[in-house]
């Protein structure tokens, strides 16, 4: 059944790399569209509700909508890929549906799935849906620590046109506290959510870090959690993609964001261990754990 796996998030924390190496994989074949975007539809997220209008009929009378679906279609004729125009054929001009959501997975040939780190953030009832309509889904959560995925998340703003402000503590606070924020930096929310539907054989938990200190360990993990049976790639492995422009965290901006996530910190550490250890001897200030030799840390955890 399609599709075989779930990537459920986090934001900013390698979702884009996990979808560039996938893509280059003989045993995958994924959507043109990396973030579905169908479990959090609804208005209610915040998240982009490109699927929110689930009728044909009414996306039809919008303006641009024809000619933006025809675009695209023509663009893969022209490069004589009917697959992919079929492919675009069935995402524009349907009715939207969970059969409908089936179908654009059931399209390819090889592995495939959804990666939308806005799953994350999924309600108990958003969450269960997806298990009635997918429950073999294998799925894949990568973490990173969560003072430096809502700095990344911060800083990301400047790429959609808005200021990084480092000297408003206030505006900042305001920023990390909003329940989207919130929610994409609650990763035991996430994980225990999940596991009220899913079982915990299938779902994987992989650290950011991992792609710079041992890319191949970690995406070996992956793809044998997926199910391929290649765990070998080749390739520039350490890319980090949708980077933001470097930035130093502001010391008022960091003691906040640490006493933030302080109780998170300790139940990661104490849960997985590994890279959430790390997270929390940077944050107190202790000698971390090393990644090289034999103190080398386990890429992925289970829950």
């Amino acid at each position: 059944m399609k599709p075989e796996f779930i990537c459920i998030g986090a934001q900013k924390a390698g979702t884009t790399w996990l979808y560039a190496r996938l893509r280059e994989h003989p045993e995958f074949s994924l959507p043109p569209i990396k973030e579905m975007h169908y479990f959090d539809r609804s208005h209610t997220y915040p998240s982009p509700s490109t699927l929110s209008e689930t009728k044909l009929l009414s996306r039809l009378l919008k303006p641009g909508y024809i000619k933006n679906g025809a675009k695209t279609i023509l663009r893969a004729l022209k490069s004589r890929n009917l697959g992919l125009a079929s492919w675009w054929m069935q995402y524009y001009f349907r009715d939207f549906s969970d059969s409908w959501y089936l179908k654009l997975y059931e399209a390819q040939t090889r592995i495939t799935g959804d990666i939308t780190p806005s799953y994350s953030i999924l309600t108990r009832e958003d969450i269960a849906r997806m298990h009635e309509i997918a429950p073999q889904a294998r799925l894949v959560f990568l973490m990173r620590d969560p003072i430096q995925r809502a700095w990344s998340q911060y800083r990301m703003h400047e790429r959609h046109g808005h200021s990084i402000i480092l000297n408003d503590l206030g505006t900042f606070k305001a920023f990390v506290d909003s329940p989207a924020q919130e929610l994409r930096s609650n990763y035991l929310r996430t994980i225990d959510l999940y596991l009220d539907f899913f079982d915990s054989s299938q779902l994987l938990l992989g650290f950011y870090d991992a792609i710079t200190d041992q890319p191949e360990a970690l995406l070996s993990e992956i793809l044998k959690h997926i199910g391929a049976k290649d765990t070998v790639h080749q390739g520039n492995l350490r890319q980090i993609n949708n980077k933001s422009r470097k930035v130093d965290l502001p010391e008022s901006y960091r003691r906040y964001l640490e006493s933030k996530y302080c109780d998170d910190l300790e139940e990661l550490a104490t849960r997985y261990g590994g890279y959430a250890s790390r997270w929390l001897a940077s944050t107190k200030k202790k000698q971390a754990e090393k990644t090289d030799g034999a103190n080398r840390l386990p890429p992925v955890a289970q829950p």
